[in-house]
């Protein structure tokens, strides 16, 4: 029988032994058990390795001989490459029919009994490239899902759909660990993670499948609990944040290709605006080669060449952030 979902776990900075073990038993107690797990350690710590094993016979090394394993285990070729090598590394090994992106430190989470995410979320999944659910966060804030169900894209996007895209009312989060990706949707667009990006891929990655799917669908169910972490590359306040603005040129590179840049421009500049408010990049930092945060951000937001036309249409606080940077 055909393994219906993959689950693979990114590992790409130091955790905590009850963080892993949290997210790998909320997915091993799952009453749905067509699935695999592939794990990922992408150099960041001895012990994750040590943990893995500790679920014993339910573990295989990349193709190992246990190959009725539950959870395949693999490390990446170069440690601390990016979040997307290690994502790359979990999709070309994937198997299953579904991919779901999950995060170390994260877990599945369900009104009714976490056991039960994974039956409920394929009641609901029909033929979808993507399904997009809800998720908590560890405040205990809870996202706004969009009020429609599907959207069908057969005969291509619509500038409402991108706008809506871009003001974040499709997805809420750009991150892809609230989604589950149809494999082969992923793999025949090569839609694999961009791993230039330190931080950002997401992002990118979100905007290039958007042009490419027929049918995406959402639901307001909270499935997945999300817990931000100090230090992480992630976190608030992180100096990796600065890179986040370099996702802005390979977004501004397919919004192009796809004939829709010039049409939805200042969507996108008040959408990486808002994105870098977010980051905390007015925080003053250095980083890797004494560029500060603010010269290194203009180079990126250079890529949309703001007019006076367009800053008329910002509001204070994104004038305020835009002429900080420039």
């Amino acid at each position: 029988m055909k393994t219906k979902l993959t689950v693979t776990i990114s590992v790409y900075y130091k955790t905590k032994e009850e963080w892993l073990r949290k997210a790998l038993d909320t997915i091993l107690s799952q009453t749905f058990t067509n699935y695999e797990v592939v794990i990922v350690n992408d150099g960041a710590d001895a012990r994750v390795r040590d943990i893995v094993f500790s679920y014993k016979d339910r573990v295989s090394v990349d193709y190992g001989e246990n190959l009725d394993a539950k959870i395949r285990y693999f490390e990446t070729e170069k440690a601390f490459g990016s979040t997307a090598q290690a994502r790359n590394v979990g999709l070309r090994h994937a198997q299953g029919e579904y991919i779901h992106f999950h995060d170390h430190d994260d877990f599945f989470i369900y009104r009714n009994g976490n056991q039960y995410v994974f039956e409920n979320i394929f009641k609901e999944i029909s033929d979808e490239d993507v399904f997009i659910f809800n998720f908590i966060h560890s405040n205990h804030k809870y996202s706004n899902c969009p009020k429609f169900s599907v959207i069908d894209m057969k005969n291509g996007l619509t500038e409402q759909n991108i706008a809506d895209f871009a003001n974040f009312s499709y997805f809420k989060t750009f991150s892809s660990w609230n989604k589950f990706f149809k494999t082969s949707f992923l793999k025949d667009n090569n839609l694999y993670f961009n791993e230039d990006l330190v931080v950002g891929e997401d992002i990118d990655h979100n905007f290039r499948f958007l042009f490419l799917t027929a049918k995406i669908k959402f639901t307001d169910e909270v499935y997945y609990f999300y817990r931000p972490v100090a230090g992480s590359v992630s976190s608030g306040a992180n100096p990796y944040y600065c890179y986040s603005a370099q996702c802005a040129k390979y977004v501004v590179k397919t919004l192009k290709e796809h004939g829709v840049y010039e049409k939805l421009r200042i969507y996108f500049i008040k959408f990486f605006l808002k994105l870098l408010e977010a980051f905390t990049i007015k925080t003053v930092y250095e980083i890797e080669d004494g560029i500060s945060a603010k010269r290194y951000v203009r180079q990126y937001v250079e890529e949309f060449n703001i007019t006076k036309e367009d800053v008329k249409l910002l509001s204070d606080k994104e004038k305020e952030l835009l002429f900080w940077i420039i």
